[in-house]
């Protein structure tokens, strides 16, 4: 390298050079380096890398050298945070600076002695000594008036909103700094003209309902950084709660799913809902990133109060209870007093649950309207109770091919009522933790999504934040219309409406060869044909018409071409031996043998089936369209 021969020209240094990347350096290469060169075109920093290269640099004779620009990516990052969306800056804001996609031609030659008025090039000196100035009138020197105004003005330019949660713990204390200076309507060597052209409206607060999201996110996320070491497969969980929003995503298609997801269901109460019992069952010997996730779960589902009485509702949940005791008592400022005990759901029907103030339930058990009624009633009865639940649903649907999740799985009479339905879908694998709150994760619940997808789409004054939201809303809509039952079914009337009056009539159509992009297609649109999607598979046709309804009807699964006459057909067969050997079955084990007609029905149109003897009627057959919606 040319460094290495540079400097092992220079009298009395040795020099030696390697190649590393970031793992290696955070997993302890950075033991043997003094010098570390990096630059801005690496597009996988993250925060474990930021966390390793701060504390290599506090030790002694250490130094990080920074290349590159980050102009050519601001090209295709229009819209981007630069505090969370430029890798590179993982690694900078930590030590103090930021790369910014704003360029320049040329430079100043270099001067002679060290100028007194650079420092005022560094926008914490020169608005620390701005506001300095505002409490005692000291003026700044005249020199230092312009590079603190270019200090202020390119720092300004390049802040994200405060609205923005992305950033919101990393810039906290930039906003704090800034305050004092919005407003300000006379400052000696400052046009005041100046001043007010600067985007002050960045400094607003976010609205109430975000800055409780990002309250909340931040208890259970707190000490939970980086990977999650463990990779069960849980169950994705659909959304649709006034006050909820995801914990952890996977690492699916897109923005990804909620696996673990929290709520403030209306009437009271808290809940925290895991994936997969794997999550939680283990807690707390790892003390990874789950057990730390687990243990901020309890603590915040009980509303942070200093006595808490826990009750898990199966037995593998006595000994995680008991560890989760233990860790809840060695919190800073936790829980004084921490009981914990078995019941089953008709104990706690029966009168256990005046004794409970956390209730651990699970996706597996027998839910009756009796337990849902006590559970729901319990939960609003005071205030500081919350519910804990654990499991996923992929298992259940091996044994249950044709059932729907919403309606059949006992654990979703449960789980609607708070705010979500736990899905069949398991996808491998979580995303890192956040550092700050995203804000694209609230537009994964289809509840606080949906109308400002239809604010925006019925006025152009109100549109949505970004396309940054396009994939995370279109991630929520995708699950709820995959776990929705069929329109008319108790319970979903709001959810369906909400769709109803956020669906485009226009935009693309569906189709083999037009898959729609998740994280592209404005959410109205991508809705429009999700909700088709959504009559196919609960074979509901009243929104589903080839003949002016559905844009994408084509695509389901296709139409014939235009003028194919239509075919009737006739079947004998005998119903002395109706019989179904076992290990024959189809399409899937334990389900009848069917028996195809070779025929293909439009979707929309009428299917006539006439019973020529009716000696037939009584003998347990059926007819089924093989996984076509027909009517």
């Amino acid at each position: 390298m040319y460094f290495g021969s540079a400097l092992q020209a220079l009298p009395g240094i040795t020099v030696t050079t390697t190649v590393m990347d970031m793992d290696a350096f955070a997993a302890g290469g950075s033991n043997s380096i003094d010098v570390f060169l990096i630059d801005s075109y690496f597009e996988s920093y993250k925060a474990t890398h930021a966390s390793a290269v701060k504390a290599w640099l506090r030790l002694s004779k250490k130094g990080l050298l920074v290349t590159g620009h980050a102009w050519s990516w601001g090209f295709s990052h229009e819209n981007a945070n630069l505090y969370t969306d430029l890798a590179i800056n993982k690694v900078l804001w930590p030590l103090g600076f930021s790369l910014s996609v704003r360029y320049t031609y040329g430079f100043l030659d270099a001067p002679a002695w060290v100028p007194d008025s650079w420092p005022y090039y560094n926008a914490f000196f020169a608005v620390t000594r701005m506001k300095e100035q505002l409490a005692t009138g000291i003026t700044l020197p005249e020199d230092a008036r312009t590079p603190a105004w270019s200090a202020l003005s390119s720092f300004m330019a390049t802040l994200p909103p405060r609205t923005d949660t992305a950033s919101y713990v990393e810039l906290a204390s930039v906003y704090v700094a800034l305050t004092p200076l919005r407003g300000v309507t006379a400052l000696a060597g400052f046009d005041f003209a100046q001043l007010v052209t600067l985007d002050w409206t960045k400094l607003n607060p976010p609205p109430a309902d975000v800055q409780a999201y990002v309250t909340n996110l931040l208890q259970l996320l707190s000490n939970v950084t980086g990977p999650y070491a463990r990779h069960p497969f849980a169950s994705t969980l659909a959304i649709f709660a006034p006050k909820g929003f995801p914990v952890v995503l996977s690492k699916d298609e897109g923005a990804g799913s909620a696996v673990v997801a929290a709520m403030e269901p209306p009437g009271g109460g808290r809940v925290v809902a895991f994936g997969h019992e794997g999550m939680i069952a283990g807690c707390c010997s790892a003390g990874d990133s789950y057990d730390k996730l687990t243990v901020n779960a309890f603590r915040w589902v009980s509303n942070r109060t200093k006595t808490v009485r826990i009750a898990g509702t199966a037995d593998y949940m006595a000994a995680p209870l008991a560890n989760i005791r233990t860790a809840l008592r060695a919190l800073a400022g936790g829980p004084i007093n921490v009981t914990t005990t078995a019941t089953t759901l008709d104990q706690f029907t029966a009168g256990a649950s005046a004794n409970v103030d956390v209730l651990w339930v699970d996706t597996y058990a027998e839910y009756t309207a009796v337990h849902v009624s006590a559970i729901l009633t319990w939960l609003k009865a005071r205030p500081n109770r919350g519910i804990i639940v654990s499991g996923q649903a992929w298992s259940w649907s091996y044994s249950h091919p044709h059932a729907n999740v919403f309606t059949d799985l006992p654990a979703n009479a449960l789980l609607w009522p708070l705010g979500l339905a736990v899905s069949t879908f398991a996808p491998w694998g979580a995303q890192d933790a956040p550092t700050s709150p995203p804000s694209a994760w609230l537009w994964h619940n289809a509840a606080y999504s949906l109308p400002r997808i239809r604010a925006a789409k019925e006025n152009a004054s109100t549109p949505l934040p970004g396309k940054w939201v396009y994939a995370a809303a279109n991630a929520g809509i995708k699950l709820l219309t995959a776990v929705l039952p069929v329109r008319g079914t108790p319970g979903i009337a709001a959810a369906v409406a909400a769709m109803d009056t956020a669906r485009a009539t226009t935009g693309p159509v569906a189709g083999p060869n037009s898959p729609l992009d998740l994280s592209s297609t404005p959410p109205a649109e991508l809705l429009n044909v999700a909700m088709d999607a959504w009559a196919v598979r609960t074979r509901d046709l009243t929104t589903l018409n080839p003949n002016g309804g559905s844009r994408s009807a084509a695509a389901y699964p296709g139409l014939p071409r235009s003028g194919a006459a239509a075919r009737t057909t006739t079947l004998t067969f005998s119903t002395r031996n109706l019989v179904t050997p076992p290990n024959s079955q189809m399409p899937d084990v334990d389900t009848p043998t069917w028996r195809s007609t070779g025929l293909y029905a439009q979707p929309g149109r009428l299917v006539w089936i006439s019973v020529a003897t009716p000696a037939v009627l009584g003998k347990g057959l059926r007819v089924r369209p093989d996984w076509r919606p027909h009517r």
